[in-house]
């Protein structure tokens, strides 16, 4: 199994393995990948059916949101006092990205032509990952953040094995990225994914890298734009 990977955001106050939108924004590249290849709509039914296959064969599958995003999909009603009916209202509202708290995520939704990702791609992955979440299946991780954050730095650990970090120390906020064991899972789920579409593992994985290149670029343009690198391990 691979490590649980957690997004770049700067506020979460753990030791976290960082990349853009968590493990969940990983799969969203693989999953853009195979429709730039294929020039069609993922169902939604293959979008649960891999998820489980990769939560209890490769690794769990982390989202997070933050309290303001929360309450403004269900107009002020807690995670924890959500009922079923407010929760459905929830999860219709997905396609407005003020309503999602990871900020690469919500980047996408609000503006996929400059992500390449379809919009209803992210949408139906999000909503797919907060019903099996909420259905209490093992290995969907699901992280409340608190609503504001400012980060001062991003911090790359570019090391083969890098150790987890913390991006909340208090006094400062940092981004912290970690390329290696995102680009690990990444081609884990390509690997998973590429026989069910008719593709050659390498050939998506090389889409799914470039995807992630790009869309890791333009959320740090647009989140961290200004900001100095530091990199470790180089």
């Amino acid at each position: 199994m691979h490590p649980l990977l957690s997004c770049v955001d700067g506020r979460c106050t753990r030791p976290v393995l960082g990349t853009a939108g968590g493990s969940i924004g990983e799969l969203l590249n693989v999953l853009g990948a195979v429709e730039s290849n294929h020039w069609s709509i993922t169902p939604i039914e293959r979008i649960e059916g891999w998820m489980h296959r990769i939560a209890t064969e490769i690794a769990p599958i982390y989202h997070h949101t933050d309290e303001l995003g929360w309450d403004r999909a269900t107009d002020g009603v807690a995670l924890a006092d959500t009922d079923d009916a407010t929760f459905a209202l929830a999860l219709a509202d997905f396609e407005n990205h003020a309503v999602h708290g990871c900020g690469h995520l919500a980047g996408v939704i609000a503006d996929p032509v400059s992500y390449r990702i379809r919009r209803g791609l992210a949408v139906d992955l999000l909503r797919t990952f907060f019903t099996l979440w909420r259905a209490g299946l093992p290995g969907f991780e699901l992280e409340i953040l608190a609503g504001f954050h400012d980060e001062t730095e991003v911090l790359i650990d570019a090391r083969t094995d890098p150790a987890p970090l913390v991006p909340d120390l208090g006094d400062q906020q940092r981004f912290v990225l970690h390329p290696a064991p995102a680009t690990a899972l990444r081609h884990a789920i390509a690997e998973l994914i590429a026989p069910d579409v008719d593709l050659l593992p390498a050939a998506l994985i090389q889409t799914a890298d470039t995807l992630a290149e790009h869309t890791t670029a333009r959320t740090f343009d647009r989140l961290a734009h200004g900001l100095p690198r530091t990199m470790v391990g180089t």
